[in-house]
């Protein structure tokens, strides 16, 4: 944040935010509400670097198509033929309006809107009607009169069901090295064995978006893994004796990740006992060797906008996406393993 944001702090500022956390500040109120800054950040934060977009489970079969938003910007998911996802600027380069509206599934294209421009599932142009006057109009007309062809597609990357871009490209960082202190937090589980869970009532993915009155730090921060938030929320945590997590000798029972990108605790449940719900080991998320993983508990937040937990059969996520200095789009959702995940059962 200091990196992104320091233009815009005075010197004063700036030494306060970054002394030894016992003397440090927060940033002044002005960066939660103030125009310029929300310009900064949304430049130099969500656009130039990797962040947390949704779920792949948005988009489960080839054909299906998501209009999803991010720092004011419209972009498409896309399951692409090859089953790999794909994320495209929304916006048809030919006219600039919007491409799709609403969601697709199954479909063999991706109609546009308003001139009806097709576009295969990698986002070639395939078809425009009447653009000479003819049904069936060829990219070779088109191209020949300079018009540009084909959606723009941006960077993305897929780890635990969560869909990753960097919308400009410029990333400092490799996807690799981004999600490295993610991967290495969840080493003990077989990720790709999670599967987001719905309900059996609906069909809907266990998926609860919320538009919130709020600056996008606001509710990183409050939603930010730390223990002192728990038992002034939490009902459970108060009527916990496990909480504050320490000790009759005042030792911490958990263990900070404190990283350059990452941040939050893990704990083992047994110093948590009577805190949360008991599940039956079946439904535990699992590891490489296809056991339960039954040892760890965690609540860590992957800056800037992913905040994740592992709690025994779930792996929750909160995605956070600016959509104004004073508005985010905020989406929630629990991954189960594939087995637990589709099972009307659990």
């Amino acid at each position: 944040m200091a990196e992104h944001g320091a233009a815009l702090l005075t010197d004063k500022e700036k030494a306060s935010v970054l002394r030894p956390i016992e003397q440090a500040r927060t940033l002044p109120a002005r960066a939660y509400f103030a125009e310029d800054f929300y310009q900064a950040e949304r430049q130099n934060i969500f656009i130039d670097q990797w962040v947390g977009l949704c779920t792949d489970a948005i988009v489960a079969n080839v054909g299906d198509c998501e209009p999803v938003w991010i720092a004011e910007i419209p972009l498409l998911v896309v399951r692409k033929p090859s089953g790999e996802v794909g994320v495209f600027h929304n916006i048809g380069p030919y006219d600039g309006c919007p491409v799709l509206l609403e969601t697709q599934k199954g479909a063999d294209t991706i109609n546009a809107a308003y001139h009806g421009w097709q576009y295969d599932l990698d986002g070639k142009l395939v078809g425009a009607p009447y653009w000479n006057g003819l049904v069936d109009d060829d990219r070779s007309s088109i191209a020949a009169k300079g018009v540009p062809l084909d959606l723009i597609e941006v960077s993305s990357a897929v780890f635990a069901c969560l869909v990753f871009v960097n919308i400009s490209g410029t990333a400092k960082l490799s996807f690799a090295e981004f999600i490295a202190p993610m991967r290495a937090s969840l080493e003990k589980y077989n990720v790709d064995r999670f599967n987001v869970g719905f309900n059996p009532e609906t069909g809907n993915l266990s998926n609860y978006p919320n538009t919130l009155r709020c600056n996008w730090k606001t509710f990183l921060e409050n939603d930010d893994p730390t223990i002192y938030h728990e038992g002034f929320v939490h009902a459970g945590y108060r009527d916990s004796s496990s909480v504050p997590r320490c000790d009759e000798q005042g030792r911490k029972t958990y263990t900070p990740v404190v990283e350059e990108r990452q941040f939050g605790f893990t704990f083992h449940p047994d110093t948590t006992a009577g805190t949360y719900p008991d599940f039956p080991d079946e439904m535990f998320l699992r590891g490489a060797d296809g056991k339960p993983v039954t040892d760890l508990r965690g609540f860590i937040a992957l800056y800037p906008n992913v905040c994740y937990a592992m709690s025994g059969p779930q792996f929750r996520v909160a995605l956070i996406l600016p959509m104004g200095a004073g508005e985010t789009n905020v989406t929630e959702f629990f991954c189960y393993d594939v087995d637990v995940a589709r099972d009307p059962a659990h």
